[in-house]
């Protein structure tokens, strides 16, 4: 992007993310706006699916423009589309379409519209347009409506260009692009402004400052939510620092900041300090990083931490966690914490265009914060306070399949997720513990995360986990933790991508197996007319395999071990029940059932069932 304009706003984020909002072609099966996908009117067998209605012909001299409407059939119950397409009897070609969602009670409707044309023999997109029109934000008595205009020229279609010259980014803003002057935009405008987007510009700089401010700090706080950080001059306040939940420390308050590209484009610091109500102790850590190379992503960091972690956890390519995310429920959970002090130092790259590899190497010492002893039983000290010292090299990578993001400063917001994601992390290390100095140790762990959607069933996701430790490690070094209900509550959160039935802290392993489904039917089922009542149906199935050589050397723990598997099933409707925030998104409640069985089932039968509550957001 060589310059953006917005008026009284110098970072306009909705203008760097709109391009993405939208396919750049209408001819897949399925068309995905703003991450959620729509059978389109157009793919095979649609006609069981959409009414079409042939409103007008238009004559050329050499071909035929057919204008047909199309909206969902009564009854029929998908994700669909309502809009005009015009087919020109050349090629039966798409030569304009406009199309939005049918859903009932947007917030934030979207509306898109494409313009093609023919373009050395064949048919072209030469304009894209997308408007958001946010139906409860209103302005001096209006809608706030955003429009994004692209416009396509100069086409080549036998261009001399190999994969290797696109990155993974498909927007990047060029330095100075938020400070051109009236001259370039007269060069880089493709149709000069009209008289009502020249009185938009004066209406918007004649606003009281308190109405300005308003529209701002709406903008800020999309960005914010986006980025999980707020921008605050050269520095970036990060969100997921100024407050967490979980029950090993209570309610979590302090503050966490990070340098901006504004600060410097080489060097990033930053620092962050946290205190926990309910442990009473403080925590803090700071980094110190280089941006090496940034056409590849290259950063070499050091970081210091004072913190406390889950035993288990292993954080690679975790950064920059969206505070949005259903994932981060299981966190609130957690109330079994070692006591960490780390420091660690990670070289970071894009290797190929979907290929991330990090690169570390740490130095980590953790005390148990609740009572644990690893050794022979013969070695047992009952009450003394245990600690375990490592050094690990390792090495994770991340192959993202066609993930598109695009370049916010130093900021990626990823525009298209990638499906399948694949993670790697292998360390090697040595450790030492109060009976034995120097084991060497090995640490393998591998996910799978993809996604698909189809006509007929809705969407899937599956997530697949596996790791191993090897040599003989203490219970914070062994595997993650699968556990997704609260200890002895029937009713909890749903989590994703954890067993539902299984208590926290209930298995342990040092190799393991997990394989969690989900199916999203959503709205095939059912197509309600209410704003405040949006069932989705959700049938899960987890199951899950893991092994622990000597158990034995576990003590003070009460644990089992998963060898002849485990295995769950369970039922959820989402948006039971919605209410609009900041009249933004929605926050959707529902609720579900799962049921355990086979071998690791309780012999109580009630104790098989979890009844879950379960939180959404959607536009």
């Amino acid at each position: 992007m060589l310059a953006n304009k917005m008026s009284g706003y110098s970072n306009p984020i909705l203008a760097m993310v709109a391009t993405g909002f939208q396919p750049f072609s209408f001819y897949e099966e399925l068309v995905t706006l703003f991450e959620k996908p729509y059978l389109n009117p157009i793919s095979k067998g649609s006609t069981t699916k959409y009414d079409f209605v042939l409103e007008d012909t238009l004559l050329h001299e050499n071909d035929s423009t057919f204008v047909i409407s199309f909206a969902p059939l009564a009854g029929k119950n998908f994700e669909g589309l309502k809009g005009v397409i015009s087919i020109n009897s050349d090629r039966y070609a798409i030569e304009n379409v406009i199309a939005e969602p049918v859903g009932k009670h947007p917030l934030i409707r979207f509306r898109i519209q494409q313009k093609y044309e023919r373009a050395a023999g064949r048919w072209f997109p030469v304009q894209l347009q997308t408007d958001a029109e946010f139906t409860k934000l209103k302005l001096l008595g209006r809608n706030v409506i955003f429009s994004n205009n692209s416009y396509l020229r100069n086409i080549n279609l036998s261009p001399q260009l190999k994969k290797e010259d696109f990155n993974h980014l498909g927007t990047q803003m060029a330095p100075g692009a938020n400070r051109q002057e009236e001259l370039a935009w007269q060069a880089y405008r493709v149709d000069p402004l009209s008289l009502r987007e020249q009185n938009t510009y004066t209406l918007y700089d004649s606003l009281s400052l308190k109405k300005r401010a308003f529209l701002n700090n709406y903008m800020s706080f999309l960005e914010a939510l986006l980025l999980n950080r707020f921008k605050a001059g050269r520095f970036d306040v990060l969100l997921d620092k100024l407050y967490a939940y979980n029950e090993y420390e209570g309610s979590r308050i302090g503050t966490g900041l990070q340098t901006n590209e504004d600060f410097s484009r080489l060097v990033q610091l930053g620092a962050y300090v946290g205190y926990g109500a309910r442990d009473k102790a403080l925590k803090y850590g700071g980094s110190f990083g280089f941006n090496l190379h940034p056409e590849t992503e290259t950063v070499l960091k050091l970081a210091y931490r004072n913190d406390v972690a889950e035993p288990g956890s292993l954080d690679f390519f975790r950064e920059n966690a969206s505070i949005i995310s259903q994932e981060g429920i299981r966190d609130w959970f957690m109330y079994r914490m070692d006591r960490t002090e780390q420091l660690r130092a990670a070289l970071s790259f894009r290797a190929f265009k979907y290929l991330q590899v990090q690169a570390s190497l740490n130095r980590e010492t953790r005390s148990p914060a609740y009572a644990y002893q690893y050794a022979p039983k013969a070695d047992v000290t009952i009450g003394s306070k245990a600690s375990f010292g490592i050094i690990e090299a390792g090495i994770g990578l991340r192959y993202a399949v066609k993930e598109l993001a695009t370049q916010l400063g130093r900021g990626v917001l990823v525009l298209k997720p990638a499906y399948p994601i694949f993670t790697f992390y292998a360390g090697r290390g040595v450790s030492g513990t109060s009976w034995r100095k120097g084991t060497t140790y090995h640490r393998l762990v591998f996910e799978a995360d993809h996604a698909f959607h189809t006509k007929a069933f809705g969407s899937t996701a599956l997530h697949f986990a596996t790791g191993i430790t090897t040599g003989r490690m203490p219970y914070p070094y062994l595997g993650e933790d699968p556990g997704g209900r609260v200890v002895s509550e029937q009713v909890s959160l749903f989590t994703p991508n954890h067993f539902q039935t299984m208590d926290i802290y209930e298995f342990l392993s040092d190799r393991y197996a997990y394989l969690f489904f989900t199916q999203r039917l959503g709205k095939l089922l059912h197509q309600s007319e209410s704003k405040y009542f949006q069932p989705e149906v959700l049938l899960v199935q987890n199951i899950g395999f893991g092994t622990l050589r000597h158990p034995a050397y576990h003590h003070q723990l009460v644990f089992k071990t998963m060898e002849k598997g485990y295995f769950e099933s369970g039922l959820m409707i989402d948006n039971l029940v919605r209410v609009p925030i900041l009249n933004l998104v929605y926050i959707g409640v529902g609720g579900g059932a799962f049921y355990r069985y086979g071998p690791n089932a309780s012999a109580k039968e009630i104790d098989n069932f979890a009844f879950k509550i379960g939180i959404s957001i959607t536009p």
